[in-house]
């Protein structure tokens, strides 16, 4: 048996994730390209397997990597979600930039240089642009702020 077309696909799922473990490029789905280059190396390893095609080996590497998708995805959102707070966010400052910010519309703060979106606190009033703010909440990627009292 060559060992060849094994060691190939461990290669690729080695590479595919160094690729996202050490975040060169993380979120793209190079898990699941990683378990499924290793699923072909181990069917390819168990033996018997030395005359199976590179179609199959193909659609052996797909299959797996939809299993794994179809299978993972959902738990490694949760998981990536969990334990995330954004408790050092609330309480700094940001300006408003863009347009004013309204009570009810969805405006923009720039906070530590980036430029996210806003809302105003329920009991705040508007606050033009250029104006300091206040961090009181994040609802996902919303910044909830209030204006600078003082």
């Amino acid at each position: 048996m060559d060992p060849m077309p094994a060691i190939f696909w461990l290669l690729i799922g080695l590479c595919a994730l160094l690729l996202e473990i050490f975040a060169i490029m993380p979120g793209v789905g190079l898990l699941f390209v990683g378990l499924g280059a290793f699923g072909v190396a181990i069917v390819l390893s168990l033996g018997g397997m030395e005359t199976l095609s590179v179609l199959w080996q193909v659609l052996i590497f797909f299959g797996v990597s939809l299993a794994a998708a179809a299978l993972l995805w959902r738990p490694m959102r949760r998981w990536q979600k969990m334990g995330k707070t954004y408790h050092n966010i609330v309480g700094q400052r940001g300006v408003v930039v863009g347009t004013d910010l309204l009570p009810g519309v969805q405006g923009s703060v720039q906070w530590s240089g980036t430029v996210m979106n806003a809302e105003l606190a329920p009991a705040a009033s508007s606050v033009p642009a250029g104006k300091a703010v206040v961090i009181v909440a994040v609802h996902g990627n919303i910044l909830v702020v209030e204006p600078v009292t003082s």
